[in-house]
């Protein structure tokens, strides 16, 4: 029961995620405003949470355990606790109450929600093998409508917001580029249509390589393929890339019976690419800064890379340099958003420096601690079995230092928050299950 109700919620987030553009036009068409605003689902979903929270228990029939390996589960509510501390400690700075709260919801309200996927009925403790073919299956459906959409939009220039339908709640952010339109589908922009066939990229391109062969899943490779490239955004093309590269790696070490240097270099290669690309970067910045002749035009635009990383420098040097220590360690609940006076000036797309302005740098360890040991225990129980699911996201996750370099992710991406705690329920459960078929060997042998 309690599974079936985390596959609904799960769809309703993602759904309602995914298909949110085509609300808020049918609300501009009829109102000529949004009304729903798609916060008003995140009070949703902690109403049917809550309210099947007292239905279950009051059944008195089942009750929750863990679900999820305990070092992980611990590092992950060690972060989420401090979550909590300092969005409390956030009413210091008189930002008032709706900012405050927003910018909770904005920024942690689905890794908080995760929480509810941490436990899982103790009535059922079998491996939910089938759960990975039914997320494939849906995403696959979406990915199918979406794309096509996107493409008409890229092939006919067609834009489904512009300035006669549009309100100063819902935007567009970055279309247009240089006479053509990037590809969104129905969502706000296109780098969350990049990041949405990235995933999909990744979970067909597993299947292909740790799966048998299917047609549909070369069908969905090529649509993604094609789909990432009409975003026209290079950081989903930097991500796709090591995202590919991760997975082909990947089936090199099974291919070479897991060489003990190839395992090593498994375990930290998300820290090898953001390191690779860190030292790229900024060698790259020192170039097109001494010469003064980079190009101002198309996907070869160097300005705002410059942009960025001068943004950088000067929040550093504002906030962390000048700081008071208190601020520095416990953060200043800023965020990048401009519905608000206080943040409106704010321009991050950084995950290191939103968590650094937001939580401070004792929130950027704890959740680097996390995100570290998330890594770590994946790696152990991909090596187990090369279930493909598992190692697909395991391919998208590799590329997450990176693209933070360039974009606050992770506090939005609810479609991969959940991919990988439901991979984190399912591995739990067969380690529950092995150590049982020990015990239950042990006992029939010593009988």
């Amino acid at each position: 029961m309690y599974d079936e109700f985390l596959l609904m919620l799960s769809l309703l987030i993602v759904v309602f995620n995914v298909f949110y553009g085509l609300i808020a036009y049918v609300q501009l068409l009829i109102f000529k405003k949004v009304i729903f605003e798609s916060i008003y689902l995140k009070f949703i979903i902690i109403a049917i949470v809550i309210f099947f929270g007292f239905y279950y228990f009051k059944l008195k029939k089942y009750k929750l355990k863990l679900a999820v390996n305990k070092k992980v589960m611990f590092s992950f509510l060690l972060w989420i606790a401090y979550s909590f501390i300092s969005f409390l400690l956030l009413f210091r700075f008189n930002y008032g109450v709706t900012y405050t709260v927003f910018s909770f919801f904005a920024m942690l309200f689905y890794p908080a929600l995760m929480l509810v996927y941490c436990v899982k009925s103790n009535n059922t403790i079998e491996i939910n093998a089938s759960i990975y073919d039914t997320i494939c299956k849906i995403l696959y459906g979406i990915s199918i409508v979406i794309g096509i959409i996107g493409i008409l939009q890229y092939k006919f220039n067609f834009q489904l917001f512009n300035s006669n339908n549009s309100d100063s709640y819902y935007k567009i952010l970055s279309q247009s580029f240089y006479g053509s339109l990037r590809a969104i589908g129905f969502f706000n922009s296109a780098l969350d249509f990049g990041t949405f066939f990235a995933i999909v990229l990744s979970l067909s391109l597993s299947r292909l390589l740790f799966k048998k062969i299917n047609v549909l899943d070369i069908i969905v490779l090529c649509l993604s393929l094609v789909c990432i490239y009409i975003s026209l955004t290079r950081n989903v093309y930097i991500f796709t890339i090591i995202t590919i590269v991760t997975l082909i790696f990947i089936k090199f070490v099974k291919m070479t019976k897991e060489r003990k240097i190839n395992i090593y270099i498994l375990r930290v290669l998300p820290f090898m690419y953001i390191f690779v690309v860190f030292v790229v970067l900024f060698k790259l910045y020192g170039t097109l800064t001494h010469f003064s002749n980079y190009s101002t035009q198309g996907m070869s635009n160097s300005m705002s890379l410059i942009y960025r990383i001068n943004s950088w420098g000067s929040y550093f040097n504002k906030y962390i340099m000048k700081g008071n220590i208190f601020n520095v360690l416990f953060g200043y609940g800023l965020m990048q958003n401009d519905k608000f006076a206080v943040s409106k000036n704010i321009a991050i797309d950084n995950t290191y420096f939103s968590l650094l302005l937001y939580q401070g740098i004792l929130g950027l360890i704890l959740f680097l601690n996390f995100f570290a040991r998330l890594w770590l225990y994946l790696v152990k129980n991909c090596l187990k079995q090369f279930n493909y699911f598992e190692i697909g996201i395991m391919g998208i996750l590799s590329s997450f230092l990176v693209r933070s370099l360039f974009n606050v992710t992770f506090f939005g991406d609810y479609l991969l928050l959940i991919c990988i705690f439901v991979i984190l329920s399912n591995v739990n459960s067969k380690e529950k299950l092995v150590a049982e078929d020990r015990r239950v060997g042990f006992k029939l042998w010593k009988d």
